[in-house]
């Protein structure tokens, strides 16, 4: 298996992330233990780490990178099939807070090994968590080099994305009915500010926002976090608020949810990226949101 990504920024950066990538390029076929993974990211990390083959089984929503479609669904997120499960004869299963704790407690009581990870919410948690998950799975080198490439890459695209004194205004949507976004406790908050952003909705204590709240904070930039919603219907109801200078100056984007709410230590590099050059309106004029256009950042596997 060979990893590698495609980048629009510069030689430089191409080159450090194509490098850190590179150290993950460990043979699929080499013996590991049997996992089941119940958490996307997780899923997404295991394949950087070389353990692509050794995932017997996933949820419906572990869709990256491709091969990660293939196996065996034992559930979602949250609810999960103990008897699918068991079949599969697990030596390893990785969750997450959102997994049914009781399905869980199940399979510890019959000696099956089961880490739970918890949502990170910055970078450093991020690195912290793969770093877990490579001392579980007996990769801790192979992650040790994929962070440290990954950090010199990230901290250079956070010096240039935070030297400007005036952080522009964001307001990140999560959901439409009801109006939701994020706090200063989630990772979006996190790309936000690492990208050299301030997000208006961060000391909102539930997440739920009101249009009126975003009249009177009058971002600069909307970014649409995907979930489900229909990009040309956002467009025409935000459109209708004249007054935002996001909505008169057409600075109205849509990023993949499942790259920004389930971050792995690569992605969420690319992410701070992206969100930078949305920033820096090195995308003009909405063009991302209409056409796809823009920026490019995805992480692509090829066996």
């Amino acid at each position: 298996m060979r990893v590698f990504c495609s980048w629009s920024g510069g030689k430089d950066s191409a080159l450090a992330l194509f490098l850190f990538l590179l150290f993950a390029s460990v043979a699929c076929g080499e013996s590991g233990p049997r996992i089941i993974s119940l958490s996307p990211p997780l899923t997404e990390e295991l394949y950087l780490l070389g353990l692509g083959q050794s995932i017997v089984g996933n949820t419906i929503y572990c869709v990256k990178p491709e091969d990660a479609k293939k196996k065996e669904k034992v559930g979602s997120v949250v609810n999960v099939n103990l008897e699918k499960i068991l079949k599969l004869k697990p030596d390893l299963v990785l969750a997450s807070p959102l997994t049914d704790k009781r399905a869980l407690d199940k399979l510890q009581k019959i000696g099956i090994d089961v880490h739970v990870f918890s949502h990170p919410k910055n970078f450093q948690e991020i690195k912290e968590r793969f770093l877990k998950l490579s001392e579980i799975v007996g990769r801790k080198e192979t992650a040790l080099k994929i962070v440290l490439n990954c950090e010199r890459v990230y901290f250079r695209i956070k010096q240039s994305s935070t030297k400007e004194e005036k952080r522009p205004k964001v307001f990140v949507q999560i959901g439409r009915n009801p109006l939701f976004t994020a706090t200063k406790d989630s990772i979006l908050n996190s790309f936000i500010e690492d990208a050299g952003g301030e997000n208006i909705g961060k000391d909102s204590r539930t997440g739920l926002f009101s249009e009126e709240e975003v009249l009177l904070k009058n971002p600069e930039y909307i970014i649409v976090v995907g979930m489900g919603l229909d990009e040309k219907e956002e467009k025409e109801r935000w459109s209708k608020l004249k007054e935002l200078r996001a909505v008169r100056d057409g600075k109205i984007f849509v990023v993949d949810s499942y790259k920004f709410c389930s971050p792995t230590v690569v992605t969420y590099v690319s992410g701070v990226k992206e969100i930078g050059e949305i920033l820096k309106e090195e995308v003009k004029n909405g063009k991302r949101y209409f056409e796809g256009k823009g920026v490019r950042s995805d992480l692509h596997w090829r066996r």
